[in-house]
């Protein structure tokens, strides 16, 4: 597996989202790396930046509940511990012999935002669903259409038209964002039964060594199970998390953490 240069990407890279997605479903094999709407300057040596789009949702605020718009000239705003679900400007499509790997852009990390790394599947089609965390003491503010994350594309020689991804995820809408349920995200805690969590006073060490055990049974855990589960605050569980995927202890995969 080798990572795609600019050069690469370029002779790859197409617009025509009907295109490749009526040849993906009638079970062809498409050649091209779709991204629509897509620009010149935002490819890197070897990665191209993705945008902010117009929808996103908090996962941990305790108001304004459910889909929130950011259209042009509007900003994203993130409070300090916040974490919000977005969708990319971006319609990406892959075909089934390249993989994508989507990280953090280094100067978001330095202002305390953390993107969580994610995996797309050779197959795979649609806007991005991308989390982003503000680790800083300081509200952050957005603008709608910044580049705020970076993927990788990952060459895969031996792939086979059978394995690429047919998950649910593809060309999914952004109105589906609404669907999450994390945290204290006040739609999903209007539709269950209220419960009161009493939060533990643990070191962040013992916290780790916590998690680690919840996984070791090969359990499929949402950042909301293992705060609630083992009483801690989510974000530190988020903190904590991050740290095991940089690891390698753990993976995200379809927003769930599982054990690698």
């Amino acid at each position: 597996m080798s990572i795609l240069s600019t050069s690469k990407i370029l002779s790859l890279v197409t617009e025509d989202i009907k295109s490749f997605r009526t040849k993906l479903e009638r079970g062809e094999v498409p050649s091209n790396i779709l991204i629509s709407p897509f620009e010149a300057e935002s490819l890197g040596p070897t990665s191209y930046d993705l945008h902010i789009g117009e929808r996103y949702v908090s996962l941990t605020a305790t108001a304004e509940p459910g889909l929130r718009d950011i259209g042009p000239g509007r900003k994203l705003v993130v409070e300090p511990g916040e974490a919000v679900t977005l969708v990319s400007k971006e319609y990406i499509g892959l075909p089934q012999n390249i993989a994508g790997m989507v990280f953090s852009r280094v100067s978001w990390l330095e202002l305390g935002l953390s993107q969580i790394s994610t995996y797309v599947h050779p197959g795979f089609y649609g806007p991005l669903r991308e989390t982003l965390v503000n680790q800083s003491n300081i509200t952050r503010e957005l603008d709608h259409g910044s580049a705020f994350c970076q993927i990788v594309f990952l060459d895969v020689p031996e792939a086979k038209p059978d394995e690429r991804y047919r998950g649910p995820r593809r060309n999914q809408k952004p109105e589906q964002l609404e669907k999450i349920l994390w945290g204290p995200n006040p739609r999903g805690v209007l539709e269950r039964e209220e419960k009161i969590v009493v939060l533990r006073e643990i070191s962040k060490e013992e916290a780790e060594r916590e998690i680690l055990k919840l996984f070791s049974g090969g359990q499929v855990l949402y950042y909301s199970d293992i705060a609630e589960k083992l009483g801690l605050d989510l974000k530190l569980v988020v903190e904590i998390c991050n740290e095991l995927q940089s690891k390698g202890e753990i993976e995200v995969n379809d927003d769930a953490l599982r054990s690698r």
